[in-house]
């Protein structure tokens, strides 16, 4: 059949294409089918009609920000004495499509188009991995599609001004036709895993963690410093700390989506998307996403406590006054209350991943897929665990955060919104050669022809 033809030419097409390509040739290409607007010389109205992304380019664009197969655990765990070194650090053993702490895949994506918007949701580790690269074309498709998760029939937009559109990208950004990948960070798992491996350091480099919204008292962790398994010495603020180093993964997956579409022939463009609050749904401008929020409160003694101090924890920095971004009921859901009873509650679930009866460091089905058979037992077996007193400090700077500032965390939201979005959309090529030289690359100049089969 001609459709099917057409798929396997534009997978194997796209196997082959070369990565320099992709990466020197790469170029947003704003202007989509379907566009028009006023632009002095270079004013457009488009004869075509918007054309949406295919169901098999959306899929190769999903498979670019999801999990590739197996990770290696390959950094040494025990120090020149043969001590244990920063025990049980990863949080998966799958690969992922880019580099990511600690294997969390902290980053989410929602996605978007004219059939509404969808929760690309992460492979179950216990599911067999998967390199979509070696798939057939509706063996992805029926890969991908198993990831999606629809949360509303509809794109998210708001009014077309600032603050929801900056200046002209209201005339091109989230368009009839476009797709759009909006990453999100679930900071909290890999924010008490990473502040974990801090506190599994050796004597003497495990810092002293501070909270420089409270004037740079100890964050629940002064028992800990006075008996020195804390350095004094080595003092780590939590804004520091920030958000655990979470963040930059989303920033490298963003760029696999714009050499993936450079690769297909897609125009590509990354750019500001609505400001989070907007996006996630706390503003009288619409639901956005629908996320829930959960208020911050006076945390103190139950006794009348002075105007001033009551003043001073109501006029917290930002974000610790605000409202948190906790999470999308049943869809994605922070690592702290309401979705867990306490934080103790939320490192246990935490601990339970990577060391519990069916965790990664004890259930051997999971690192047996990338070491040789005969050295799994022996690994999990060797790897050192986490010590008592690494643990019960965790407890304490966690629920420290949580009892003073009535959200966890409190230096940075618990659902990141890095505030960009990845569109991508089939570009009019009339636009194009009406007013620019070069006008385009071969992927582009092929597309329509290769992955539509257009003459």
């Amino acid at each position: 059949m001609l459709a099917d033809r057409i798929l396997t030419e534009a997978i194997e097409r796209l196997r082959a294409y070369p990565l320099l390509e992709a990466l020197f040739t790469r170029r947003s290409r704003r202007i989509s089918r379907g566009a028009s607007f006023r632009s002095g010389v270079l004013t457009f109205s488009s004869t075509h009609d918007p054309q949406p992304v295919s169901p098999l380019e959306e899929a190769v664009l999903i498979a670019a920000t999801s999990r590739t197969g197996v990770t290696f655990a390959d950094s040494p765990f025990l120090d020149e004495e043969g001590g244990p070194l920063l025990p049980t650090p990863l949080m998966s053993a799958s690969g992922g499509a880019s580099a990511s702490p600690d294997q969390a895949f902290p980053t989410r994506f929602f996605m978007w188009n004219d059939s509404g918007t969808y929760f690309i949701r992460h492979p179950e580790e216990s599911a067999p991995p998967v390199n979509a690269f070696e798939l057939a074309a509706e063996e992805l498709l029926a890969y991908v599609e198993g990831l999606k998760v629809k949360v509303s029939d509809r794109r998210p937009d708001f009014p077309r001004r600032f603050p929801a559109y900056l200046g002209r990208n209201r005339y091109s950004s989230n368009v009839p036709g476009s797709t759009v990948f909006v990453p999100l960070v679930e900071a909290t798992e890999q924010y008490i895993n990473g502040l974990l491996l801090v506190l599994s350091h050796p004597d003497g480099q495990r810092p002293a963690v501070l909270d420089d919204f409270n004037f740079y008292r100890p964050a629940g962790c002064r028992r800990w410093i006075r008996s020195g398994f804390l350095n004094r010495e080595l003092k780590m603020p939590l804004g520091l700390y920030a958000k655990g180093r979470v963040d930059y993964e989303a920033l490298l997956l963003t760029q696999n989506l714009a050499l993936v579409a450079a690769a297909i022939g897609l125009g590509g463009w990354l750019h500001s998307t609505f400001p989070p609050i907007m996006l996630l749904g706390g503003t009288e401008y619409g639901e956005g996403l629908g996320f829930r929020f959960e208020p911050t409160a006076v945390v103190g003694p139950k006794r009348v406590i002075r105007r001033a101090v009551r003043l001073r924890r109501m006029l917290r920095p930002f974000p610790a006054g605000m409202p948190n971004p906790v999470g999308l009921d049943g869809v994605l859901e922070a690592h702290c209350p309401p979705y867990y009873a306490n934080m103790d509650a939320a490192i246990d679930a935490v601990l339970a991943k990577k060391v519990g009866p069916s965790g990664l460091y004890e259930d051997p089905q999971f690192f047996a897929r990338t070491l040789r058979p005969e050295l799994v037992r022996d690994f999990l077996e060797q790897t050192p665990r986490y010590d008592e007193e690494s643990v019960a400090c965790l407890r304490a700077i966690c629920n420290y955060i949580y009892d003073r500032y009535g959200r966890f965390p409190a230096h940075c939201n618990a659902i990141e919104a890095p505030g960009i979005c990845f569109q991508v959309h089939h570009i009019d090529s009339d636009y194009y050669e009406r007013f620019f030289q070069p006008r385009y690359s071969r992927a582009e100049r092929d597309h329509q022809r290769i992955w539509h089969g257009e003459d």
